[in-house]
């Protein structure tokens, strides 16, 4: 039985990897709008998606600096 629902799961991950990571992140949000309020769930998932993006972005092989100069407008770059 152990190894039957361990086979099942695998597969359904092998087959169906978009869908299980959707509903995992849909449980986990719901989860955490039920614990904290709405806007301090948003607020931690635009902060790790902020830390995703300026990870990706250093595994390429950027520099913090390309990243603030694509990020930030005009503006705000003229000490550099």
């Amino acid at each position: 039985m152990k190894e039957e629902m361990k086979q099942f799961f695998l597969e359904s991950w092998r087959e169906h990897r978009a869908r299980n990571t959707g509903v995992t992140a849909g449980v986990v949000f719901s989860i955490g709008t039920m614990l904290f309020s709405f806007w301090c769930m948003l607020f931690i998932v635009l902060c790790g998606a902020a830390g995703w993006y300026v990870g990706s972005c250093l595994d390429r092989g950027e520099t913090v600096g390309d990243i603030l100069d694509r990020i930030l407008p005009s503006r705000f770059q003229r000490y550099r």
